[in-house]
């Protein structure tokens, strides 16, 4: 391990530096090449962010005071770099169809976010701890951050700036070779693709949505016989309405059942199936009525319950394959 010292931001500049490796032209092509299969205008700041750090946690990662977080720093770019297998807890290997889905969700806050910087942006990648930012960056090359807990826009002007706002209680004390995996390629492509993939599945329609993201699952927890075993955020939009219940937790096997619910509610063998979750009871309910149309309805709890979101919307059933394999995978 390569020792840091100094300062929190003198910490994470040299830990930034220490753990980006070069981006090669292909890849850079091939980075151009994903936003313009998404429709996205890529700035010249943002190919030149990429170069800086598309090329993080390949080969080495961040060593934190308490290294059970280790793997909770986010510092990743929209692209679809899979040439180095290493610990998938620290570089998720994502096929082009994830990365377009994940830029996809991204574009639900740019005209937020452009309104706030009055002028061109286009989305970035993660950054943060935990619970990461999702960052844009403008064409002054400044990176702005949607966050999960605030309607706050924060702006920085480097990604170590933006882990020194998290990292305030669990410091950067080193910077270690990451564990290379030489077996991924023996597994099967479903069994690589659950391994690799991020913990979040979305329900769409239109501009409505249901999302379940940063979804973590304690296997220890659950054979242990603990139904607080998963942890995760909800976030749902629905018409002008829009919020988001953090602290979320489940068993996991309430995953397991709602997959079996919606499987049946979409082939027409029951009407309803209903998710409901430990922490606040926050509840989610698909409604079918026969003939393919399914209503989403619910209630989410904020913190402490002392705010709430009830809503309603349509969907209809080409929507769930999708997000059926998205909880899957979770």
């Amino acid at each position: 391990m390569i020792e840091l010292s100094g300062t929190l931001i003198e910490r994470l500049n040299e830990a930034i530096r220490l753990v980006c490796t070069p981006v090669s032209e292909k890849e850079v092509a091939g980075f151009i090449a994903l936003y313009e299969k998404a429709g996205i205008e890529l700035l010249p700041s943002a190919i030149d962010y990429f170069k800086q750090y598309g090329g993080a946690y390949r080969n080495s990662y961040i060593m934190l005071t308490d290294p059970k977080r280790n793997k909770d720093i986010s510092l990743n770019c929209f692209d679809t770099i899979t040439d180095f297998y290493y610990s998938s807890a620290f570089d998720p290997v994502e096929t082009e169809k994830d990365m377009l889905r994940r830029l996809d969700w991204a574009m639900d806050d740019i005209e937020t976010v452009r309104e706030f910087t009055g002028q061109n942006i286009c989305p970035i990648g993660e950054v943060g701890y935990t619970y990461p930012a999702l960052v844009y960056i403008g064409e002054d090359s400044k990176l702005y951050c949607i966050y999960e807990w605030t309607e706050d826009i924060g702006v920085f002007d480097t990604p170590a700036q933006i882990l020194e706002a998290y990292l305030r209680n669990n410091i950067p004390i080193g910077v270690d070779t990451m564990p290379i995996r030489t077996d991924i390629d023996d597994y099967p492509k479903e069994v690589r693709t659950k391994m690799s993939t991020p913990g979040t599945a979305r329900l769409k329609y239109g501009d409505d949505f249901f999302e379940i993201r940063c979804f973590s699952h304690s296997e220890e927890d659950e054979k242990s016989g603990n139904p607080y075993n998963c942890s995760f955020t909800m976030k749902v939009r629905s018409g002008e309405f829009s919020g988001q219940s953090h602290c979320c937790e489940c068993d996991y096997k309430d995953i397991k059942e709602l997959i079996t619910q919606l499987e049946e509610l979409v082939n027409f063998k029951t009407d309803e199936a209903v998710f409901r979750e430990l922490a606040y009871d926050s509840t989610i309910r698909f409604t079918g009525d026969g003939c393919g149309h399914i209503t989403v309805s619910g209630t989410i709890y904020g913190d402490a319950k002392i705010q709430s979101l009830q809503f309603e919307f349509m969907t209809d059933q080409t929507v769930y394959p999708s997000f059926i394999s998205d909880l899957k995978r979770l």
